[in-house]
């Protein structure tokens, strides 16, 4: 069975008597195909959010995007995670308020703004005042990357939905 282009109608063919094993067979194969699907929902998803990630000064941002799925018995959940200390706050930002530990500005500082050692701590200090007094606004990488992919779902769910009805419809 294929997809209809112009045309609105859907023909399935049942046949009595092998009715019940091809519903059996096509509901065998739905946790599969649903793993399939969200693996490739997310590797889309994955995709898109490294190429909304700011090129940071060591790599390890955009490097540390991992896909997660889970085979359940009657279906697939998954993930798009990045274990990087530094990403929920690169991604949601951060509140004036609280000052970010200094210790983890001074590689940032020496590396990015190519401060020499003995000042990358005075100066990294001073970065930290900064953020615990004005904030840091987030680059919101995992929002524009999932807004990119939403756009792709529907017609991975239609194909979904034409494979599952021709499990059905290929019965011998």
């Amino acid at each position: 069975m294929t997809a209809p282009t112009n045309s609105h109608m859907i023909r399935v063919r049942l046949v009595p008597g092998t009715t019940g094993a091809a519903l059996h067979r096509a509901a065998a194969n739905i946790p599969r195909r649903l793993y399939t699907l969200v693996r490739l929902i997310l590797e889309h998803d994955r995709t898109n959010t490294i190429q909304e990630t700011p090129v940071g000064w060591s790599g390890q941002l955009r490097g540390g995007y991992q896909v997660d799925v889970l085979r359940l018995p009657h279906g697939a959940r998954g993930a798009l995670l990045n274990p990087t200390a530094h990403h929920d706050i690169r991604d949601q930002g951060r509140h004036a308020g609280r000052r970010p530990p200094v210790s983890a500005l001074i590689p940032w500082v020496g590396s990015k703004l190519g401060i020499p050692e003995p000042a990358r701590t005075r100066v990294a200090f001073l970065v930290a005042r900064k953020i615990g007094a004005k904030g840091y606004r987030g680059a919101h990488m995992v929002d524009k990357g999932w807004a990119k992919t939403l756009p792709e779902i529907t017609p991975a769910l239609a194909k979904l939905g034409w494979q599952i009805v021709s499990d059905i419809d290929s019965a011998p």
